[in-house]
């Protein structure tokens, strides 16, 4: 599939829940692209498999956020068809590189090669193998104060497409949790902006409360957006019937 990220502005999608109605209605939608999030939920590998088969019935691009960057857990996602990944944790370059070498196939990297869903179980095998290096959506979320110190090597590392601001987990990694006005978080946020372009790489927010007015600031600010979440979205609209 094409890379989604040379359009100049995006919406993702951040899916929590394993429901396979709810994750088709986001699909259906017009989000550019939609996140499956195996970190903060309880969706299974085998439920992560039949979201990203919706997915990929839809054209859709589907991208999943892992839990830790194991081996076995990229290896199985990514033989499902994930179009890309979200890595969590990501503290320099070093780690990058070492998650990297289990994404992408020799001479790139040491992914195993299988007979899976990603290539119609062998059908689409040379094309798949052929192409998806170069294809796939790597993204690394920016979480913690040890990235901010290497995030100039991260952002230079050619195998990704870009980067994304995990904000609870930054500002609590800062000692100043939530509070996304103070300005030790602003700074850090100036700084992730000046070496995005620099490097000219994609940069995202995730804006987990479900505001359209906030969105389209954040917009202004990001190439970007996944847009809150599905059971804040649910959440967000049942509250408004009893404003």
């Amino acid at each position: 599939m094409k890379n989604i990220f040379k359009k100049k502005k995006l919406i993702g999608s951040w899916s929590t829940s394993p429901d396979n109605i709810f994750f088709e209605t986001l699909i259906c939608s017009k989000f550019d692209f939609h996140v499956i999030d195996l970190e903060h939920s309880s969706i299974t590998e085998y439920q992560c498999e039949n979201l990203i088969r919706l997915a990929n019935f839809k054209k859709k691009q589907c991208l999943v956020r892992l839990t830790s960057n194991t081996e076995d857990q990229i290896k199985k996602v990514l033989d499902a068809g994930a179009n890309g990944l979200i890595l969590p944790n990501i503290k320099n370059n070093e780690d990058l590189n070492q998650v990297l070498e289990k994404v992408f196939y020799p001479p790139l990297g040491k992914r195993g090669v299988g007979l899976t869903r990603a290539s119609n179980f062998g059908d689409n095998f040379n094309k798949y193998y052929t192409n998806i290096n170069n294809e796939l959506n790597i993204i690394v979320i920016i979480e913690n104060k040890e990235a901010l110190l290497s995030f100039e090597k991260i952002i230079q590392n050619k195998n990704i497409k870009g980067v994304m601001i995990g904000p609870y987990d930054l500002s609590a990694s800062l000692g100043i949790a939530g509070q996304f006005e103070n300005k030790i978080f602003l700074n850090s946020l100036k700084k992730i902006q000046k070496m995005s372009k620099k490097y000219k790489k994609k940069i995202g927010f995730h804006m987990v409360d479900p505001n359209i007015s906030k969105l389209r600031k954040l917009l202004i600010k990001f190439d970007f957006i996944i847009y809150s979440t599905d059971v804040l979205i649910l959440k967000n609209n049942i509250e408004k019937i009893f404003r």
